[in-house]
């Protein structure tokens, strides 16, 4: 799911008596950085900044070549430890 939904996910588990991380495993997309916090979620997502950098780097490389490449770049993704339950907003 989308790291937006995570609250109102957790609200819905917490109104029928579950609790994230106890209970259910949550993990929720995340758009890094991103300050979205939810008790019990864990967060997979990608660093946006490394994902343009990279982006902007292999235009202007194709540029001063002046052809188009075959080029791999990964960008790792990121996986955020869930929240304690006391951190929540």
């Amino acid at each position: 799911m989308d790291d937006n939904l995570a609250p109102h996910v957790c609200d819905g588990l917490a109104q029928v008596g579950l609790m994230p991380a106890r209970d259910v495993a949550i993990v929720s997309h995340a758009n890094y950085p991103s300050p979205s916090v939810s008790a019990g979620v864990v967060r997979l997502g990608f660093d946006n900044g490394a994902i343009l950098r990279s982006a902007v780097s292999y235009f202007r490389k194709c540029r001063d070549r002046g052809r188009l490449m075959t080029e791999l770049t990964v960008i790792p993704p990121i996986f955020e430890p869930p929240t304690p339950p006391s951190a929540r907003p």
